[in-house]
Order: C-alpha cells, then sequence, then structure tokens
C-alpha cells in the first residue's frame, strides 16, 4: 500500500456528526477502533459531544471479530437511523459475510443516508449492492485486483481512502485514523485533528 493519499486533495461533502457502524461476521477491530477512538478524541478536544455513534450488526445479535472478541452492538439493522452515516466494517471472509438481505437493505438505506461507507474490505458489498458504480473506491490491498475483475464498474484505486461524492471507502485497519483525521480536519479545521492526532500518538497525518 503506498501513500498516494498524502498527496491529494479530498472534497468532503457536509458531513453529518452521526455514524452507524454495521458489523459484519470477523469485523476487524483494529480497523473499527481507528474510525470511533478519533471521533471520541475530537469531542474531548471540542468541549462537546459532537459526533456520536453506535454499533450494529445484521440480526442484532452479538457478533464476533476477526480476533475472536465479541461484541453486543445496540440493534440490528432495521434499528439504524438512516439520518446519520452508514458504515460497513469487514474484515476476514468478506465474501461469507455477505447476504441477500444486506444488500437490499445497505440499496435500501442509501436513498437516505446522507453517506454510505465501507472499513477494509466491507467495499466488497457495497459494490455488490450496486452503490459504488461510477465511483472510486478503495479496498485492503489483498482484495484490491478481484474487486476490479469482477465489479467492471467500479474505479478502484491503491488510495488509503477514498471520497466519492457520498460514497466513502477506506483500506482499512490504521488508514482509518488516517481518514477520520483528514474529515475531522475538513470540518473543523486542522488544528483539532492535530490535536487529534497526538492524543492518539499518530506523527504524521496520510
Amino acid at each position: 500500500m503506498n501513500d498516494k493519499a498524502e498527496a491529494r486533495q479530498f472534497w468532503f461533502p457536509p458531513v453529518n456528526a452521526i455514524f452507524s457502524f454495521i458489523l459484519l461476521p470477523r469485523f476487524s477491530l483494529l480497523a473499527l477502533a481507528g474510525a470511533i477512538e478519533p471521533l471520541r478524541h475530537a469531542n474531548q478536544a471540542l468541549g462537546k459531544a459532537h459526533y456520536r455513534w453506535q454499533l450494529f450488526s445484521e440480526d442484532g445479535q452479538s457478533i464476533q471479530s476477526s480476533s475472536s472478541i465479541d461484541v453486543s452492538p445496540t440493534g440490528s439493522l432495521q434499528d439504524v437511523p438512516l439520518d446519520g452515516n452508514v458504515i460497513v466494517v469487514g474484515g476476514a471472509d468478506i465474501l461469507a459475510a455477505s447476504s441477500k438481505s444486506l444488500v437490499k437493505w445497505l440499496r435500501h438505506a442509501s436513498v437516505r443516508a446522507p453517506l454510505i461507507g465501507s472499513l477494509c474490505t466491507a467495499t466488497r458489498i457495497l459494490a455488490e449492492a450496486g452503490l459504488l458504480d461510477g465511483h472510486k473506491a478503495t479496498i485492503h490491498w489483498e482484495m484490491a485486483e478481484s474487486l476490479r475483475e469482477t465489479f467492471r464498474d467500479v474505479y478502484v484505486t491503491e488510495n488509503l481512502f477514498e471520497i466519492d461524492h457520498n460514497r466513502l471507502t477506506c483500506a482499512g485497519e490504521t488508514a482509518c485514523t488516517d481518514m477520520m483525521l483528514n474529515l475531522i480536519s475538513a470540518t473543523h479545521g486542522r488544528e483539532i485533528a492535530a490535536t487529534v492526532a497526538a492524543q492518539v500518538l499518530h506523527a504524521r497525518v496520510r
């Protein structure tokens, strides 16, 4: 994975402060934490609870990460507030994590949610739902070539993250922190983003 994102200028859509993270079976804890912790520290730096987040699974039941840690979500897909951002979190065995009901729900959610995104391998699920057709997107490097071959209408890049209109994709793991720091910078300014980066000991924002 290279650092092409470092030299690029990203356009960020107006970012809603509500994030709903949809956890897929065997999701990456590092990717999830990399996205949430910058939001938590941003709230601390702002002196108010600006950002809010909740965790969901497809059926609302406890779900296990790729590191065999069980996480209890807030609810099921039917409980996700569609007035906020919807971010699907993938990890290992993404092909087995997909389901027709999830793909159908994502198509429905994309009509109302201000932003639909994915972390790590979950880009594959957004592509299956047709939500990335005509958009730039990225995915964990292990699945990039497969995504290109399977979904010809998706412009797959090797960047750490991509923001294309209201579609957000991230290659995962530590890149999630870079993505969120860039988002925080675009929304609240570089000083707040630098404060958050210092709190998480992220020396260089890519």
